[in-house]
């Protein structure tokens, strides 16, 4: 479950570069933004060992707005406890 700071989003798709991977991840819970709010993460703020997979839950937090997007400084997994 997601703290105050923190949002949970569905990964919607995983972007592999040479320089600057990232993910594509949409929002599900109401955090004051709007349900399925696209927000951004690179992959180098990903905390967790393997690479995330199109559908997995995570936690995002850090978010931060710009002109056309909102981005997260880190994102990790939901697992169990």
């Amino acid at each position: 479950m997601a703290s105050k700071d923190e949002v949970e989003a569905t990964v919607g798709k995983v972007i592999k570069r040479k320089v600057g991977s990232y993910m594509v991840t949409y929002l599900t819970t109401l955090n004051g933004l709007p349900k399925g709010t696209k927000i951004t993460c690179t992959l180098s703020n990903w905390e967790d060992d393997s690479i995330p997979e199109k559908g997995q839950q995570v936690i995002l937090s850090g978010l931060r707005k710009f002109k056309n997007e909102w981005r997260a400084l880190s994102a990790q997994p939901i697992k169990l406890p």
